[in-house]
């Protein structure tokens, strides 16, 4: 027994003596705790002890607390802490003297956790400034996790009068050059600027200007070498700890160059051969100083300009909401592996382009490997997302409700696939993969060569088609429900394109079926179900196709049409060409009519260089009165013929009352011979010229 309680004596005697110490210091100073009143690490956590540090959680005192906090970061990581944790309240962020002054901002360390609790505000000091960082992490920094809290801008109290421009700088999180960050579950708010900014980091390491060049060239093995028809720079530019360097900029000098890395005490390292201007070229280990060489004659009015830069590295934004923002919720400009997932990015407005994310480097920076799933993009004045360059983008499984998607400009490699677009759209201009999307009162334009858009579901949806070159555009497996409210369709411009299994159900605000384009193309199992209106059929060749429309189909321009093996409905009318020559093929297809003829005939030819009606089935069965099954004639009195050529072959005609199932009228002046054989007519008769070919009809009767 008295073993057993010296053990339970010691233990009750050194919690007692935690205790007293802990609320001595607990009454010095109310924001500490135990853990951090002792000094003892719980799990690498540093809890952030205010007092010690000079920081105020009242909003209060920016400048002490900016500096408190960095101080604090500083020594956190000295002492090895892996999380570096924020109590609740409000820390008021320096607005500095200057704009984007470094002092005057959270300057993260690396390998750490900055973990915000959810009820503490970061909150930048009201300025006048056109640009501005609340938390910052640069090209030094490297594995870090910012977590938790509210970073918040001063938007509703900045003075937007004291530096003319845009005021569009401000910015809440912000990463230049920084590898492997993660922001998760943060709220970024009410920047004049950027709710957060992920981009590429540049400096200037000097420029090569006229003395700094000298004719001769460099061989294999590093050594200058005398050559009349090139030059090299002479001018040394020693290299720190730049990862990679390039050129631009330049005057006088080819696009093109050699360059070649030397030690500091000259030995020769490595060379590359060939390299462009923009283009970013790696500096090998141990370089010290390099020289380049151009394939030119030296010329004392060269210039070139080189730079050091790199972009941030595995960067991933999740969990987080980014709002009220007035340029952009995320703005991505020069990025290597991104992920942006599961955020809420809204009601970004109040200066161009006040999109959700914006991806826009021009040029400076390269943008790779991104990926934005999962995203509620909504309420932002401008687009959910705009991609202008870049290479290997998905845009995947989002619910996107600002005005849409723009993808543009230098962009290889775009796939957009499983989202949601409700009152927005897509757009893209350069080539893309678009599958299994929904549209509800939303948009697809698609203008670039090799795009394919396979799977898109949704209601009161338009399919746009721009193609560049014949049948570079396919669109398949369309599926949109139309409620009469909108506009919807498919709507085909400049040239022709393939379209597989695309149906539209439905009534319309106007015609489902819109465009301009020139030639042929290719429909199969297109259908337009249910609709209200009429539709102007394009040039092209439609297989498998239905068409119920209360207008019928009309044949309005020229080119080559061809329907084999369709279903027309009509409700007024199911066919009428009158275009001075199209070349029209109507073959082994079924038409029906379910009221009236609205015009002197259900299938109405006026004009066209040559109308082929053949095998097909036409039951009209809703006559109230004699108008004719199918015509071919002018409109009005006698005329010179439009129609240069006719052949109706093989067809079954059937009516409800005794008419004429096909009318050749006589008004024709100059017609040609027309064929007109093989026909069975039911409860219809015939009428032809005296000069068209008339076999092999039969009258009959049910």
């Amino acid at each position: 027994m008295r073993k057993i309680l010296i053990p339970i004596l010691l233990t009750a005697l050194f919690l007692q003596l935690i205790q007293s110490t802990a609320f001595a210091v607990t009454n010095a100073n109310t924001n500490t705790n135990i853990e951090s009143a002792v000094n003892v690490k719980v799990d690498n956590i540093y809890n952030l002890e205010l007092s010690r540090w000079n920081i105020f959680n009242d909003g209060t005192h920016a400048v002490e607390t900016t500096n408190g906090i960095n101080k604090a970061l500083k020594w956190a990581q000295d002492q090895g802490y892996k999380t570096f944790k924020v109590p609740a309240g409000t820390y008021l962020i320096a607005k500095g003297k200057v704009e984007r002054e470094p002092t005057a901002r959270i300057n993260m360390v690396s390998d750490m956790t900055f973990l915000v609790d959810d009820r503490a505000i970061i909150k930048k000091e009201t300025s006048g400034f056109q640009g501005y960082q609340t938390l910052y992490m640069g090209r030094e920094v490297h594995n870090v996790i910012i977590k938790g809290g509210v970073y918040q801008g001063d938007k509703l109290t900045h003075d937007y009068t004291t530096n003319k421009g845009t005021h569009e700088g401000g910015h809440g999180i912000v990463i230049e050059g920084a590898t492997n960050i993660t922001i998760d579950g943060v709220k970024t708010e009410n920047f004049t600027g950027d709710g957060m900014f992920v981009g590429g980091w540049a400096e200037g390491i000097g420029g090569f200007v006229g003395q700094h060049f000298q004719s001769g060239a460099i061989d294999d093995k590093g050594n200058l070498i005398n050559d009349s028809k090139k030059q090299r720079t002479v001018k040394r530019i020693t290299l720190g700890t730049q990862k990679t360097i390039t050129f631009n900029q330049s005057q006088n000098l080819p696009n093109q160059f050699h360059i070649y890395f030397y030690k500091q005490d000259g030995t020769f390292i490595s060379s590359e051969k060939n390299k462009k201007q923009e283009e970013w070229i790696n500096v090998p280990a141990g370089a010290n100083y390099f020289s380049l060489v151009f394939d030119k004659p030296f010329d004392n009015k060269a210039y070139i300009l080189g730079w050091t830069k790199d972009v941030s590295r595995n960067i991933t934004i999740q969990n987080s909401e980014s709002s009220f923002n007035r340029r952009q919720g995320i703005t991505i400009a020069g990025v290597d592996s991104l992920l942006v997932i599961n955020n809420k990015i809204h009601d970004t407005k109040g200066t161009a382009p006040s999109a959700g994310i914006d991806v826009e480097s021009e040029g400076f920076f390269p943008d790779t490997k991104m990926v934005f799933r999962g995203n509620h993009i909504y309420n932002n004045s401008g687009p959910s997302i705009v991609v202008c360059d870049g290479s290997d983008v998905t845009i995947d499984g989002n619910r996107l409700e600002s005005t849409g998607v723009t993808i543009w400009g230098y962009i290889k490699g775009a796939t957009v696939v499983n989202n949601t677009f409700e009152n927005s759209g897509l757009h893209t201009m350069t080539t893309a993969s678009i599958r299994n999307n929904t549209l509800i009162n939303s948009n697809i334009t698609v203008d670039a060569a090799g795009t394919v858009v396979d799977g898109v579901k949704g209601t009161d949806g338009i399919i746009g088609v721009n193609s560049p070159a014949p049948f570079t555009i396919e669109v398949s497996n369309v599926n949109i429900k139309n409620t009469g409210t909108k506009d919807a369709g498919l709507a085909i411009w400049k040239n022709p394109v393939r379209i597989k299994n695309v149906t539209f159900d439905g009534p319309t605000k106007n015609s489902p079926y819109l465009g301009d384009a020139t030639a042929e193309s290719i429909f199969e199992n297109f259908k337009i179900l249910n609709n209200n209106q009429g539709v102007n059929v394009l040039p092209g060749t439609y297989t498998n196709c239905t068409f119920e429309l209360t207008g019928g189909l009309q044949v309005n321009r020229d080119g080559k049409f061809v329907l084999d093996n369709c279903t027309i409905k009509g409700g007024t009318n199911i066919l009428r060409v009158n275009t001075a020559s199209p070349d029209v093929t109507v073959q082994n297809s079924n038409l029906s009519m379910t009221g009236n003829a609205h015009w002197v005939a259900a299938i109405y030819v006026e004009k066209a260089k040559n109308f082929v009606f053949k095998n097909n089935t036409v039951n009209v069965n809703s006559l109230t009165q004699g108008a004719s099954v199918l015509r071919i004639s002018p409109v009005g009195g006698s005329k010179p013929t439009q129609v240069l050529g006719a052949a109706l072959t093989g067809n079954t005609i059937t009516t409800n009352m005794p008419v004429l199932g096909i009318d050749i009228g006589n008004n024709q002046i100059n017609a040609p011979s027309y064929q007109v054989g093989n026909n069975k007519l039911y409860n219809a008769k015939i009428a032809v010229k005296t000069n068209d070919v008339n076999e092999g009809n039969q009258l009959l009767t049910r």
